[in-house]
C-alpha cells in the first residue's frame, strides 16, 4: 500500500488594496494559526466562477473587525495554496475577496475569482458609458 502524506496544509493570502512592498499582506498559515482555521473549501466548477471559502475560530471579533468597514469589504485580492507539507506550489485559487459573515463563534470569508472583479469593473464601466476596452484598461490598470 502507497504512503499518502497525512499533513494537510493551507495558506491563505489576503492583499488589502491601497498598500505595496508587502504591506497590508495577510497571511494565514494553518500550521502557525491552528488555534484559528476551521476549514478551508475552494470550489473549481467548470460552467461557474470558481470560490474560496474559510472559516475561522473568532469568538471575539477580531478578525471580523479587523476587515469590515465602515463602507464594506475592502476589494482585496486573495490566494490560496492547499497541499501537504512544506512545498505548496502555485496557488490553487486566486481571487477577490467578495464577503464576510459571522456566525456565534466564527468568521467566514468568501472570495470568489478574478471574473467576478471583471464583472463589477464592467457593470460600472457601462453605468459610465465606457467601451470594452477601456474597461479591460481600467481593469488592467488597477490590478498591476
Amino acid at each position: 500500500m502507497k504512503n499518502l502524506p497525512t499533513n494537510p496544509h493551507a495558506i491563505i493570502e489576503v492583499q488589502r488594496p491601497g498598500f505595496t512592498d508587502g504591506q497590508g499582506l495577510v497571511v494565514w498559515d494553518s500550521w502557525q494559526h491552528k488555534e484559528l482555521f476551521e476549514k478551508v473549501n475552494v470550489e473549481l466548477p467548470t460552467n461557474q466562477s470558481a470560490q474560496a471559502v474559510w472559516h475561522f475560530f473568532d469568538p471575539k471579533f477580531r478578525l471580523i473587525d479587523s476587515f469590515a468597514k465602515a463602507d464594506g469589504i475592502p476589494m482585496a485580492t486573495v490566494r490560496v495554496f492547499l497541499g501537504y507539507g512544506q512545498e505548496l506550489g502555485e496557488p490553487i485559487f486566486k481571487g477577490v475577496l467578495a464577503q464576510i459573515e459571522r456566525s456565534a463563534s466564527s468568521t467566514s470569508f468568501t472570495a470568489f475569482d478574478m471574473g467576478f472583479k471583471m464583472k463589477l469593473v464592467k457593470k460600472a464601466g457601462y453605468k459610465n458609458k465606457k467601451d470594452d476596452l477601456a474597461i479591460l484598461k481600467d481593469l488592467a490598470h488597477e490590478t498591476v
